[in-house]
């Protein structure tokens, strides 16, 4: 009876063995086959992509963006190029490849071929390739031919103001933005093409400025907001209306944006702060442009006068005339720091604001 209830464990338990075996090859045969796909997988990813390599070149624009870099950031890649060719724009295949992908800048570099597996910055899906455009000037326009980009510069100079801004420099800062200046040329007002230029398009405000209408080709903060400054004509042309102060002004013939500044200090006050050394940096800093300045001493004639006709008791300060409310950020904190009189003059009260000594008046 034992041996007969023995045998049939026995039996079970070599079932069992038997189902656990084909359980383990199952898994064996599952994970092989599993391993087997995913070896194929990295096998397929580590395969070289066949391409083809084609670059559009324009040789007469020296300026233009040399794309060598482009094509070797491509050849970099895990690539295996079964052709590479540069063809110059004008050439029947330059002209097909150009209309095939609807190319509009040159240079460009074309990728054909197995390019799915790359990962290439700045190229487009056109049609069957990965395309990359000039996307910068200057570059040559694809459909006829012309370099864009290149910008002439005319600037007009009044000759007798010797404090209007310099423009040069700002041609000078776009040029090192990045904005590819062809020509710059400098004219006085007075001269024969001065003359020609101010009467064509009617320029009162010097020193003016005029780009060629390739400056459209940029992006840069003058060109987006180049209607607070000026137009344009019907040729694309930029010129200015409004300049940085000063400047001069032919209709009210005289240099405006000048500041003229007095100080009014007390000989009896030796210890007091000096106010040529603080002034004239702190009204830089806002952009205002001295003219005249000139210094009187309260215990003087004029100096006495001064200060009458201001109450002014707070020794030493200063007080500013000219084309002050020609500047918006001096207007905007002065009423911290002084009066406008009804004449327009500005006088400054906030005398303590160095820490250092003053003479208060009011208070002897």
């Amino acid at each position: 009876m034992k041996r007969r209830k023995y045998k049939k464990i026995y039996t079970l338990l070599g079932i069992a063995l038997i189902m656990l075996s084909i359980y383990n090859a199952y898994l064996i045969f599952s994970i092989g086959s599993d391993a087997r796909e995913n070896l194929e997988q990295i096998k397929e990813e580590l395969k070289p992509s066949d391409i083809t390599l084609y670059s559009i070149k324009v040789n007469y624009c020296q300026d233009c963006m040399d794309v060598g870099n482009v094509v070797n950031s491509v050849k970099s890649k895990n690539v295996n190029i079964l052709e590479e060719k540069e063809f110059e724009y004008g050439s029947d295949k330059a002209r097909e490849l150009v209309t095939k992908y609807g190319i509009k800048n040159l240079p460009a570099v074309i990728v054909q071929g197995d390019f799915t597996k790359l990962r290439l910055t700045g190229f487009e899906l056109r049609e069957n390739a990965l395309v990359y455009e000039v996307n910068r000037p200057p570059f040559v326009d694809a459909l006829n031919g012309n370099i864009k980009g290149l910008v002439d510069v005319k600037i007009i100079n009044e000759a007798s103001c010797e404090e209007c801004t310099d423009l040069t420099k700002l041609v000078e800062q776009l040029n090192d933005s990045g904005v590819k200046i062809k020509s710059m040329e400098v004219l006085d007002r007075n001269s024969k093409e001065g003359k020609k230029l101010v009467k064509t398009y009617s320029l009162t405000v010097f020193p003016a400025i005029i780009f060629s209408n390739d400056f459209n080709e940029y992006t840069n903060d003058l060109v987006t907001s180049w209607d607070q400054y000026g137009d344009r004509d019907d040729k694309g042309n930029f010129i200015s209306r409004e300049i940085t102060l000063p400047y001069f002004d032919s209709l009210q013939n005289r240099t405006v944006g000048l500041v003229d500044v007095t100080y009014l200090v007390s000989s009896e006050c030796k210890d007091c702060y000096d106010p040529e050394k603080y002034h004239p940096v702190i009204l830089g800093n806002l952009g205002v442009k001295i003219g005249k300045s000139s210094k009187l001493y309260l215990e003087s004639e004029q100096g006495t006068l001064l200060a009458k006709k201001y109450n002014i008791t707070k020794f030493p300060t200063i007080v500013l005339s000219g084309d002050v409310d020609m500047y918006d950020g001096l207007k905007e904190v002065w009423p911290s720091v002084g009066t406008v009189e009804s004449d327009g003059v500005y006088v400054f009260r906030k005398v303590d604001f160095t820490g250092e000594p003053y003479l208060d008046n009011e208070k002897q």
